[in-house]
This record gives structure tokens, sequence and C-alpha cells, in this order.
């Protein structure tokens, strides 16, 4: 398992060339690679290339990872976290538009004076930078060190690549209040209440039990008490009811457990490989939500999406 935590990410950069020449498939064509930022200030992110969003990716899974998150808040963290690339940069990308008015309980957010030029590189580093950093406030020292790092690589980067100090410092003015913005929003998202919340599960033979092999416990049970993205309350999706519990041979539980049971003694290396794949725990790796934001870097970087196009597909 320990090979397989150490190459997940090296294999998915793999795969980007491999679905490259996949021409069959037709999914992702192949595109030269691109180098770090170095256009003009105030050139639009639709004529940059993704790298500060596509590197930051990289730390977010890193942190996740190693402060071993619950997955219902890992996929918080990258939410809030592309939230503020987005938003960092979208006064500058045509067609796009603020989520602010948008998503539950987001007002406006800050937008750059007109005719200001602005390095979008430094205004996105800087807010998602704000935002990481408080959400991982009580984090170990080598992760709040590695978010710090990250901004200033960047920093560096954008002065090396001959943005003027005026408008580096201006840039990375307006990426700290939009940070700054959606942390007062973030702040009343009920999360904080939940944390260290005390939960007894309901016993019988029809309800969740902790399971082998690490007998965990139940990961966020109360969760339905975190504030909703889109919807105006959980209660708005209601689910279908669950498969009457039965141990009855026949029955559609008995059969849907056995279906479980008679496909894990037949099991390939293939299914096996899939399942090790898709094996995102805590500690293990940088969670579900994690795993889609390297899907969503790869194909970034295998069809050569410009700034704009991958802050809108993470966000």
């Amino acid at each position: 398992m320990e090979s397989w935590q150490v190459s997940r990410r090296r294999f998915l950069a793999g795969m980007a060339g491999v679905a490259a020449s996949a021409s069959a498939g037709g999914v992702i064509t192949a595109r030269p690679a691109v180098a770090a930022p170095t256009g003009p200030p105030s050139q639009s992110p639709g004529a940059l290339p993704p790298d500060v969003a596509n590197n930051w990716i990289d730390v977010l899974y890193d942190v996740v990872l190693a402060e071993g998150l619950t997955p219902p808040n890992a996929a918080r963290v990258y939410n809030y976290c592309t939230l503020a690339m987005y938003e960092a940069a979208v006064a500058g990308m045509a067609g796009h538009r603020s989520l602010g008015g948008q998503l539950g309980g987001l007002g406006a957010l800050p937008v750059p004076r007109r005719g200001v030029p602005l390095d979008w590189p430094s205004a996105v580093s800087a807010s998602v930078a704000t935002v990481a950093g408080e959400l991982f406030s009580a984090a170990s020292e080598a992760s709040r060190g590695r978010i710090t790092a990250a901004d200033a690589a960047v920093v560096d980067a954008r002065r090396a690549a001959g943005v003027p100090a005026p408008i580096l410092a201006g840039s990375r003015q307006h990426g700290r209040k939009v940070g700054e913005a959606l942390l007062a929003w973030i702040a009343g998202d009920s999360y904080a209440g939940i944390v260290g919340m005390p939960y007894t599960p309901p016993t019988g033979p029809d309800r969740w039990r902790s399971t082998p092999p690490n007998f965990g416990v139940a990961i966020e049970p109360h969760w339905g008490r975190v504030r909703p993205m889109v919807l105006g309350s959980p209660l708005e999706v209601e689910p279908e009811p669950h498969v009457t519990f039965s141990v009855e041979p026949g029955s559609a539980f008995h059969e849907q457990a056995l279906a479980t049971y008679e496909a894990s003694r037949v099991l390939t290396d293939e299914h096996r490989s899939i399942a090790r794949f898709w094996t995102d725990n805590p500690r293990t790796s940088g969670l579900p939500s994690g795993h889609w934001m390297l899907l969503v870097k790869q194909v970034s970087r295998a069809r050569a999406l410009r700034l704009d196009t991958t802050l809108e597909a993470y966000a």
C-alpha cells in the first residue's frame, strides 16, 4: 500500500500523456507543455498558463494528506480555496461572473478598480494563501510553512518575470481583500460548532457500526449542520429510503449483501488496482475531493488549458 500512496500523483501525472495518446477515445488532446507565467501585468487570465492554480492544488493536496482531514472537511477546504482563486481573477475573465450572490449567504466580493493593471497570478496566490492560511491555522508547523512558502515562491517568480513592484503590491492587495471577504463568509458556515461535538451512534442489527480493518469512528455525523453551498437546506434533497434490513435469503437486502460478497471472491488484478486507485482515506491520500482535483490538474495540463478555464474548472 505504501508504494501505491507514493506513486498515485506520479500515476495521475503520467496518465495525462497516456490519455493524450488515446486518439480513439478522443477524450484528451495532447498539447505542448506550458512554461511558467511570464506574461505582462494585466494580461488576461485567458492568455496565461494555469501553473499558479495547478501548483496550489498540489500544495493543498499535500497539506490535506499530512493533516489527516476527514473527507467532508477536505471537500470544504478545497471548495473554499478554489473559490478564492477563481474570485481573485474573475474580474479579468471575459464571459465569467463572480459567484457572489449565487452561493448560500455569499454577498458581493471585492472588485479591482477599473483601469488599474493587475497581475492575476499574484492576485490568485495572495487570495488562496489568505484563505488556506486561516483554514489551516491550527495545522502543523510544516503544513503552515508549506502554504507560506508556496505563496512566497509565486511572489519571487512574478518579480523575476518583470512585474513592477507597485503592480505586484496592488495585485496582492486585491487578492488578500478577496480572501478576507471569503473568510468572513466562511466563518458563518457552522463548521466550528460541530468540531469535537460528541456522537453516540444508535445500536441495532440494522444500524451503522464500526467495521474492520480500522474500526474507525463515525465520520462527521453532524455534517448536516454545516451550511450548504447552493441548497437552502440539506432537507431540500431527500434520499430514497434504505432497502429494508433483512437477513432472510432472497430478500432485497440479503441479495445486495450477497452480490458484494460474491464479487469479492472473483476479484482480478485489474479490480484490485482500481480499488487501490480509489482508496482515499485520511492520511493515505488527499481524500476523494483531492483526488478529483488532481484529475482536473491532469486535464488542465494535457489540454494546455489557460488560467481562466482552469480556475473555472476547479471552482
